[in-house]
């Protein structure tokens, strides 16, 4: 893993990660380091900025990384152009949207939620956030193994199947991926249109975005013959 043996230490700054998290951030993340022009990331729970400095060494000097927390104190890492911060809480729908109000028609290449690890303000900021991903960008969210405790002080509406929890939002999601498929294809949604996978790591959630404009057409090799051959003609049939 190029991410944990190269530039895991390069601040000296405080930062926490599971190990295996270090293999999925690069299964997801590599391909914007041969990105041409400017790679836009925003990482939302900065804490005390371990992490900001391992992705500047890790995308260099194209990166234009945002940092969003709650703590006012993350302003002292603040170097724009290269490094912005933006003080407030990913729950709050008025910061949320002054914060996409900001960034105009400047899309986000790269989002990882580090934050408040509460469902109700994962969803909100997902909300906000996941339209301002550029067509092929990725939504990364960690430690959402939160959701299923519910005796973690502050993290009140968690809980195993517990409706409410990102978790639970995310399966919900796993629909909507999948609408151009349901018999009502007008049930597709801009969620539809514009995600091409979703993938399911220990206590991470992943959303990869690509534009989509109908269920795939079927890859057809040799020849059926007789009543098998018009069932499958039907079955497969574009528009299906």
């Amino acid at each position: 893993m190029l991410l944990w043996a190269k530039h895991s230490n390069a601040s000296k700054r405080f930062m926490w990660k599971a190990h295996h998290y270090f293999d999925v951030y690069e299964r997801h993340m590599a391909r914007f380091r041969q990105q041409e022009g400017p790679i836009v990331m925003l990482e939302m729970g900065v804490f005390q900025g371990g992490s900001l400095d391992m992705w500047r060494n890790y995308f260099g000097p194209r990166l234009e990384l945002h940092g969003m927390d709650i703590n006012p104190e993350i302003i002292k890492y603040d170097q724009p152009p290269a490094v912005q911060m933006h003080i407030g809480s990913q729950g709050d729908d008025a910061f949320l949207e002054r914060f996409v109000h900001q960034l105009g028609d400047k899309q986000i290449d790269i989002v990882l939620d580090d934050a408040a690890h509460q469902s109700e303000m994962m969803i909100k900021a997902f909300q906000w956030i996941y339209p301002k991903l550029s067509p092929n960008g990725v939504y990364m969210l960690e430690d959402v193994a939160t959701n299923y405790n519910p005796d973690l002080g502050f993290y009140i509406k968690e809980g195993l199947r517990r409706p409410g929890t990102f978790i639970e939002h995310s399966k919900m999601l796993i629909d909507e991926l999948n609408a151009f498929s349901f018999k009502n294809k007008s049930e597709a949604t801009a969620f539809t249109r514009s995600t091409d996978s979703i993938h399911f790591y220990d206590s991470m959630v992943i959303f990869e975005r690509k534009p989509r404009t109908g269920a795939s057409a079927p890859v057809i090799r040799g020849k059926l013959d007789g009543a098998q051959a018009e069932r499958s003609r039907k079955k497969f049939a574009p528009g299906r």
